[in-house]
């Protein structure tokens, strides 16, 4: 997140906001049901399932909190942000088309 560059040196000041306490209330118990979730779907549950299909989008609201909001990345950081944002998609897409999932999730 911190550059040593001196010309960014003072946009790091300019931008970086400490995180506040109720931004960590949320962000803990979020952290801790995306890791369940992951878990549940490579065990192939259908609680996981349906989990990550109905937290897929409220967890994008992450970062329009203060302290996630002003942040700049390398080129490779922003490549892999990108496919990561991509990825997500398509395991959506796989977990909410039927004709995809039910291969995956039967016993």
């Amino acid at each position: 997140m911190f550059s040593s560059a001196p010309e960014l040196e003072a946009l790091d000041k300019t931008l970086y906001r400490d995180p506040q306490n109720w931004e960590a209330v949320i962000v803990i118990p979020l952290f801790i049901a995306l890791i369940a979730i992951s878990i549940g779907l490579f065990r192939k549950k259908e609680w996981a399932r349906k989990a990550y299909i109905y937290t897929f989008f409220p967890t994008f609201l992450i970062y329009f909190m203060p302290y996630m909001h002003w942040i700049y990345m390398s080129s490779y950081a922003a490549i892999f942000n990108d496919l990561a944002f991509v990825c997500s998609g398509i395991l959506l897409m796989i977990l909410v088309t039927p004709s995809l999932y039910q291969p995956l999730f039967q016993e």
